[in-house]
Order: structure tokens, then C-alpha cells, then sequence
């Protein structure tokens, strides 16, 4: 039950009306609160949320990298909720490409093994075709982060 009131209250803070989205500012108190949610609940819903809110921001250092790291964690914490994220990028492609593009070279080296080896041994059935994108796209960050392991020796 406490959960439940715990979402109830991250998500009426990141429901914004459509006619007030456009005047929200990069460095309003909503977007640190939805910052702040972005990096205490690893989910789907939350994600969604917020990048439907604040997608503009996406250029903004800090909440890139928010992002990111909600992507990043949410892959390798919540694993068994990747049917959730096929609901969403099934609904709004721009989501899949958002979430794509969020896995980049800046995780640790040790968070996207974790994704290759989930998408490579642990792909539901239903969500084949997501897992090899992911896939891709998470052995394009590797080979990133091997790269420029080996220039720093």
C-alpha cells in the first residue's frame, strides 16, 4: 500500500497539462522534482513521464544526464520490466529512440555488460525485436568505452 501511494504522489508531481508544458522552464522547480524522481524510482512509467514532459531539456547537461542514468539503471534494476518499455516505445517510437540514444558511453563499463548480458540471455519472447535493438545500441557503447579505455593506456 505504501508503494502504491508513493507512485500516486511521483506521478500527480509529473503530470503537467498540455497547455502549461510549453511555458515550463529547464530549471524550474518541476523539472529538479522530476530530476529527483528520475533518479529515485527506476521505471518506465516515470521515464515516460518525464520525457513527455520535459524532452526539450534533453540538451540541458544535467538532465541528460539524468536520463541517462535513468535509462542505464532502469535496464539493469528493473530487467523484468522490459515488456513495460515495449508498451511505451510501441505507442511513441520517438520514446524508443529516446531511450536509445540514452545509452551512450558515459555509463560505467560495468552497468552496460549487464545489459548486453540481459539482452543477449534474458529477452522475453514478446520483446525479441527490442532486445536486439537494445542490444545494438548497448554493443556500440562497449565498443565506445573500450576504445577510449585503450587510448588512456
Amino acid at each position: 500500500m505504501r508503494n502504491m501511494m508513493v507512485w500516486a504522489a511521483v506521478l500527480s508531481a509529473l503530470v503537467v497539462p498540455p497547455a502549461h508544458a510549453a511555458r515550463l522552464s529547464c530549471a524550474s522547480q518541476g523539472s529538479v522534482r522530476a530530476q529527483d524522481s528520475l533518479m529515485a524510482y527506476y521505471s518506465w512509467p516515470v521515464i515516460y513521464r518525464v520525457y513527455r514532459t520535459y524532452e526539450r531539456c534533453d540538451e540541458n547537461a544535467f538532465f541528460s544526464q539524468a536520463f541517462s542514468t535513468a535509462v542505464i539503471k532502469t535496464l539493469i534494476k528493473k530487467w523484468d520490466s522490459i515488456s513495460e518499455l515495449q508498451k511505451f516505445a510501441g505507442a511513441d517510437s520517438t520514446f524508443l529512440d529516446f531511450v536509445l540514444m540514452h545509452i551512450d558511453a558515459t555509463a560505467e563499463y560495468e552497468d552496460i555488460k549487464q545489459i548486453l548480458a540481459s539482452t543477449s540471455k534474458n529477452s522475453p519472447k514478446k520483446c525479441e525485436k527490442l532486445c536486439a535493438r537494445l542490444h545494438a545500441r548497448t554493443a556500440r557503447a562497449a565498443a565506445q568505452i573500450e576504445q577510449m579505455l585503450e587510448e588512456q593506456r
